[in-house]
């Protein structure tokens, strides 16, 4: 019975609320933390017009074009791949990971980079 002792109904109740409490804050920034980003990031471009967003995949644009993919890693934390491309070996792009804490929003590290 020692069993009993060691699983208290109070630890049973921390063991179960512990995941859960990560998977909700998991979600949230999937579904909010995630957009916020983009937008953050996107807006920080100055982009010129006449770029063509093609980030959904659906789109294919022959001039100039700009994708941004966000995904949720963990909570608070969002990886981003960019790219900018203005001519066929004309661009540049990368990845970078961000700290998303409702609102808040700092790039932690920079992935990688690349220059066509």
């Amino acid at each position: 019975m020692k069993w009993r002792r060691h699983f208290t109904k109070k630890r049973l109740l921390i063991l179960a609320a512990a995941p859960a409490l990560y998977a909700g804050l998991w979600f949230l920034t999937d579904r909010v933390g995630s957009p916020q980003v983009r937008s953050v990031v996107v807006g920080d471009w100055n982009q010129a017009p006449g770029f063509t967003d093609i980030s959904d995949g659906k789109n294919h644009a022959a001039g100039p074009y700009y994708y941004c993919k966000t995904r949720t890693i963990a909570p608070f934390l969002v990886h981003v791949d960019y790219g900018r491309h203005r001519a066929r070996l004309s661009g540049h792009g990368g990845s970078y990971l961000y700290l998303w804490f409702f609102g808040f929003t700092d790039r932690v590290v920079v992935l990688s980079r690349f220059e066509e």
